[in-house]
């Protein structure tokens, strides 16, 4: 890697950070002076193109412009394996980070975007395995509550339980537009569209309006984070089961199930639906290892990992322990089969 390429991607870290801290920029949310982090950033950006003779972003108004651009229109070089060419810190559409940048922002931390549930979690997985799992559960099936709804689901006695245990993650929110189709928060773009902050659904037409009241949700980078990887791990769970695969949860917090195969072998998974493999495998080298385990495996959905041809030759690169191998979920399930045909056919 070039020193050119060591200060494209360390800016981009620091860029992405910018932009979450002027998250509300667009909609007057902040007044003078910009936030540090947002500061840091242009000043970053401005001596790197100083030193490329290149010419600079006149202001952090100007930066946020440019973070709605690809990569490859910005005004100084950007590794490759930051992203493929078109990727955006800013959705033009909606002037939201996206999934990228939330993950850039994360990136080079000790502390990740769900440190507060990852926290909360652990304490309960040591307290009880059984409570740690329906509080995780809870989080992804509703990361968005209406108190206001009336009486419902949180009434019933095992709901009051695990809503004491997780009620602090939630904040308050005036409601945003809502997504029909996966129940996150959306945004209407420039052309009356919706745009779904999962950035998994299809556009749709938003009628709905605000309403003037709050609801709870799980923070910003926690839903696309736990929730997001959540979804698909569950669904990733019932397929495994389908196929004659036992699937249990793990007493590990950092492992998301543990599957043994009809042929005797057991697995260790993990689900992320990360759009950055640099990132995702600097993130494996600090999970560790799962002792009487046959192999250790992350997982992402086919969709994320197919707009980047590369997706599997960066993050191999970057695996240097190579404790973890990665798999696309579909990957994983041909592989899941094909290990019960071969029992099915010896039997």
């Amino acid at each position: 890697m070039t020193p050119s390429n060591l200060i494209g991607t360390d800016l981009v870290r620091q860029i992405a950070r910018g932009v979450l801290a002027m998250r509300d920029f667009h909609r007057g949310g902040y007044a003078l002076p910009y936030p540090p982090e947002t500061q840091l950033a242009l000043d970053r950006i401005v001596l790197a193109c100083l030193l490329e003779n290149r010419e600079p972003p006149v202001g952090v108004p100007h930066l946020m412009r440019l973070c709605e651009m690809p990569f490859d229109k910005w005004l100084t070089d950007i590794s490759g394996e930051c992203g493929e060419p078109d990727t955006v810190l800013i959705n033009p559409h909606t002037r939201q980070p996206t999934l990228a940048c939330a993950e850039w922002s994360v990136s080079g931390s000790n502390v990740g975007s769900d440190a507060p549930t990852s926290s909360v979690l652990l304490r309960l997985a040591v307290e009880s395995h059984s409570t740690w799992s329906a509080c995780r559960d809870f989080l992804i099936e509703h990361p968005v509550i209406d108190l206001h709804a009336g009486p419902g689901f949180l009434t019933r006695p095992e709901m009051k339980r695990i809503w004491q245990h997780v009620q602090a993650l939630y904040v308050d929110l005036r409601p945003e537009l809502r997504c029909p189709f996966c129940g996150l928060f959306a945004s209407k773009g420039k052309d009356g569209a919706g745009w779904c902050e999962s950035e998994t659904c299809d556009a749709f037409t938003l009628k709905q309006g605000r309403v003037d009241k709050k609801v709870k949700a799980l923070p910003w980078a926690i839903r696309l984070s736990l929730v997001l990887a959540g979804r698909v791990e569950r669904a990733l769970r019932a397929s495994l089961v389908s196929t004659g695969a036992e699937v249990r949860m793990a007493s590990e917090p950092f492992v998301h199930a543990l599957i043994t195969l009809p042929v005797g072998a057991t697995w260790a998974l993990v689900v992320r639906v990360d759009t950055q493999p640099v990132l995702l495998a600097d993130a494996v080298r600090s999970w560790g290892v799962l002792a009487g385990v046959d192999r250790m495996v992350v997982a992402v959905p086919e969709a994320v990992m197919r707009p980047r041809a590369d997706y599997s030759t960066v993050f191999d690169r970057h695996n240097t322990d190579h404790a973890w191998t990665l798999r696309s979920t579909r990957r994983l399930l041909t592989e899941a089969k094909t290990a019960a045909r071969k029992v099915n056919q010896r039997a």
